[in-house]
């Protein structure tokens, strides 16, 4: 059975055509120890320096913090899942589960304090898989790496239409202490498809002060011109909310993998 589940993710993993997209994302809710958090994570096969090994990248939030917290590791043969999570580029915590069924159960440990190992639980929410060019997509919440100082960001993708890519519709701007909603950019009116440039998911927004005035801003990879570019999301202090400006801008570089 789990031979078959591992034939199922690689064939996933290898199905996409030149009018499929390539991710391939889990979400989860769970508890480590008795904290709850909620998980979402990418499988990518031939990513790294193997061409076979399939590489995990991922972000999970404390549901009390909802802070994005980066993780990254690989899935073996045996459907065994070994992820990082590191801060300041130095190991911090290890989660170690096997990737089977809807339910699942193993253990997160502290790589910095040498901590008891705690019970990791993890449960099925969601998946988005893109790359089967036939399948359309029903709306799911992705977790995006960046965040604002008091609020986090979600990418809403989906695929209306067979033989496109999955793309980001909508990004909610979530406040982290009510988990509220706070606003909600929408896409729909923007002509080049969002969010669907950057090889790692999470990776398609990006925090910074664009115009130096002291707020920050949020960026969104787009697929304009040949190499991609930049949808500006603009702190308006005044109204005390994101402006989208819809007219993208072309990047002159090519996005490397991150």
């Amino acid at each position: 059975m789990k031979k078959s589940i591992l034939s199922l993710l690689l064939c996933l993993l290898l199905a996409g055509t030149s009018h499929a997209g390539w991710y391939v994302c889990y979400n989860f809710k769970g508890k480590i120890g008795d904290r709850p958090i909620h998980l979402s994570i990418q499988l990518l096969r031939g990513y790294g320096d193997d061409p076979e090994a399939i590489t995990v990248k991922g972000v999970y939030m404390y549901d009390n913090l909802n802070e994005p917290i980066p993780i990254h590791g690989i899935l073996n043969e045996r459907t065994h899942m070994v992820l990082k999570e590191t801060i300041n580029n130095q190991p911090n915590a290890m989660m170690d589960f096997l990737f089977y069924g809807n339910k699942m159960k193993g253990t997160w440990m502290s790589l910095k304090n040498n901590m008891t190992p705690e019970t990791l639980e993890l449960e099925k929410t969601g998946e988005l898989i893109d790359t089967v060019a036939s399948a359309k997509i029903d709306p799911i919440d992705i977790i995006q790496s960046a965040s604002l100082k008091d609020k986090y960001l979600v990418g809403v993708y989906s695929k209306k239409t067979v033989g496109k890519q999955a793309i980001m519709r909508k990004l909610k701007i979530v406040d982290k202490v009510t988990n509220k909603v706070t606003q909600e950019i929408d896409f729909e009116k923007v002509k080049t498809a969002s969010g669907n440039v950057w090889t790692i998911i999470y990776g398609n927004t990006i925090v910074d002060d664009i115009n130096n005035d002291g707020n920050k801003d949020i960026t969104v990879w787009n697929d304009v011109g040949k190499r991609g570019g930049y949808l500006y999301i603009m702190y308006d202090p005044k109204k005390k909310q994101y402006v989208l400006n819809p007219t993208p801008e072309a990047d002159e570089i090519t996005p490397a993998k991150n």
